[in-house]
């Protein structure tokens, strides 16, 4: 990997601001040092169509629809050995907070960054669930967590640590577990530098053969509440307890039932797997 700065006359940088094709809003880490020095700006991650070229620009918290990443693009990562973002939003953001603390940025402090922050090892589906369908197995995935709020709850990054899983069994003993108040858990199995090409959705009861029809897939929420993008998750297990309020939050302390929603290609594909 390779780092540039925009410095004056740098012309490998402007052609890396020339290669970017599309922008990304991102959310610095919740444990990131020295977040605090952030607080004033949001960040954008801008990478090419080939993914060797990644820029991180710095803008002024509020600006979500134009922004000139010639006077914002704060510095340039190439050739990463994977196309994870959330990696490579790390190390530039780790980068830019460094040199904002540090006049110069020697070659040996970039490199004990891009030392310390390593890229995920995701292993095939084979290893999570051998038992899933053929044409899943060798898919790179990962356990991904999400947390629904019952109205009165609130969430931090160390509850989002605290449970992050990387076993089926695991997954199942969370799920299948005592509820936490106020709180219910979604584990997806997500695949990871692919999309899966599935067209529905079938949500059953985790125990038993369910009544519901197969659903289209749509998109889900990006990083923006208003940004789209498609569904990466093969397979969702999840607590469910049916919402009574007006915003549909579910309630505080009910018991939840565990649901299992699974992907396909067709209806029918959906229903067999």
């Amino acid at each position: 990997m390779k780092i540039l700065f925009p410095t004056p006359q740098n012309d490998d940088f402007l052609e890396a601001l020339h290669q970017v094709e599309s922008w990304d809003f991102v959310v610095a880490p919740w444990n990131l040092p020295s977040k605090d020095s952030c607080l004033k700006q949001d960040f954008w991650l801008g990478s090419s169509r080939n993914g060797r070229t990644w820029l991180l620009a710095a803008v002024p918290s509020g600006i979500y629809d134009s922004f000139d990443p010639a006077d914002t693009a704060v510095a340039a990562l190439f050739d990463p050995p994977k196309q994870n973002e959330d990696t490579i939003t790390e190390i530039l953001l780790r980068i830019y907070i460094a040199g904002k603390e540090i006049d110069r940025l020697s070659k040996s402090t970039i490199d004990e960054i891009l030392a310390a922050v390593t890229f995920p090892e995701c292993l095939p589906i084979e290893s999570y669930l051998p038992e899933a369908p053929k044409d899943w197995l060798q898919l790179p995935a990962e356990f991904v967590v999400s947390i629904t709020l019952s109205e009165g709850a609130c969430v931090t990054g160390g509850l989002f640590e605290s449970y992050r899983r990387d076993a089926l069994e695991d997954v199942l003993h969370v799920i299948c577990g005592p509820r936490h108040d106020g709180i219910l858990i979604t584990y997806a199995l997500a695949t990871r530098e692919v999309i899966p090409l599935l067209n529905w959705d079938i949500d059953w009861p985790l125990t038993r053969r369910g009544t519901a029809a197969p659903e289209r897939r749509g998109k889900v929420q990006g990083t923006l509440p208003w940004e789209t993008e498609a569904d990466q998750s093969l397979l969702s297990i999840y607590q469910h307890v049916s919402g009574t309020n007006f915003w549909g939050a579910p309630p505080y302390y009910s018991k939840p039932v565990v649901r299992l929603r699974v992907g396909g290609r067709s209806q029918e594909e959906a229903i067999s797997n």
